[in-house]
């Protein structure tokens, strides 16, 4: 006890806290990006439907610690290891998640946007993120346990 308070007095905790919540917000951040883009892509051509569908039987099966041991022997000891494993275990759900959701977008929302003129990037911001958020949001929440966020 006396060390704790002796931590939170000279600030050492605080500092430690902050930086585990930064860690923890940039491997949560890079992991959504990614998922975002291959979703997209996903949605844009076949080829990259075919690319997310091979990623995801490949590597959303393997759960995120036990790739712990793989990061660090890549990446040696530090941030990138551990923004490794954060990325692993948000990229596939929430990309699954999305992909998900964007094919249950109706066809008649998917023919306003067309109708509307919308091709490629903007018809997926403005019609299928909207109307798939729901699943969206609920590839967020699935993220699993996080390492080091106990």
């Amino acid at each position: 006890m006396d060390a704790f308070w002796s931590g939170i007095r000279n600030g050492d905790i605080l500092v430690k806290v902050a930086n585990s919540v930064q860690l923890l917000l940039k491997g949560y951040a890079l992991g959504l990006t990614l998922a975002m883009v291959l979703t997209a892509l996903a949605m844009m051509s076949r080829l990259g439907n075919d690319l997310l569908q091979t990623l995801t039987s490949a590597f959303n099966p393997l759960p995120a610690i036990a790739l712990l041991p793989l990061a660090l022997i890549w990446f040696g000891l530090g941030d990138v290891s551990i923004i490794f494993v954060l990325v692993h275990s948000v990229l596939w759900a929430v990309a699954l998640n999305t992909h998900s959701g964007f094919r249950s977008v109706s066809n008649t929302l998917r023919m306003v946007g067309r109708n509307y003129g919308l091709k490629g990037p903007r018809f997926i911001i403005k019609i299928l993120v909207p109307a798939a958020f729901p699943s969206i949001l609920t590839g967020l929440r699935s993220v699993g346990p996080l390492p080091g966020a106990h």
